[in-house]
């Protein structure tokens, strides 16, 4: 639970910020920034939803949803929605295997790195969640790490990778 409430904090934040531009430490160009990101990863075919200010993208039968937003805090955030994923929380090689596939599709190295070289704690704050918390490469450098989060409910799974600049 620890794990999850700063990452819906930060969620929140990214989808219903109410403070203007003239606020913001960073650009708040939500749109442009993640749009921009994807077009130099070379991703192609993502909506952008203005609503919840993220691109979207069917992939697979999953969702692909990608944030890239600056105000207090620049945050990137990657969700992928699995409907009708048999597989159970149990299953971590196939959790660890798909954010690894993550990782390396939005070129977030150092997650990468920490699932590949298995250099993560294994936490299930409950029944519904696993988190593969990474641990942060510098303290110093206020980028943070918020772990891998995979959630189940039902059928539908959901896996989510972020960080964030302080």
């Amino acid at each position: 639970m620890k794990v999850l409430i700063p990452f819906a904090l930060l969620f929140l934040s990214l989808t219903s910020y109410s403070q203007t531009e003239d606020d913001c430490v960073f650009n708040y160009d939500v749109k442009g920034l993640t749009m921009e990101w994807l077009q130099q990863l070379n991703q192609t075919n993502f909506v952008w939803d203005k609503n919840k200010k993220l691109a979207e993208k069917i992939k697979d039968g999953d969702t692909l949803r990608v944030s890239k937003v600056g105000c207090v805090h620049f945050s990137w955030v990657v969700e992928v929605t699995m409907i009708e994923n048999q597989n159970t929380l149990e299953n971590t090689d196939f959790w660890l295997k798909k954010a690894m596939g993550i990782t390396e599709l939005f070129d977030l190295k150092y997650y990468h790195t920490a699932l590949k070289l298995k250099n993560f704690k294994l936490e299930k704050p409950n029944k519904n969640q696993i988190v593969f918390d990474i641990k942060d490469d510098d303290i110093t450098d206020n980028l943070f790490y918020l772990g891998v989060i995979v959630l189940a409910e039902n059928n539908i799974k959901k896996i989510i990778i972020s960080k964030y600049l302080n």
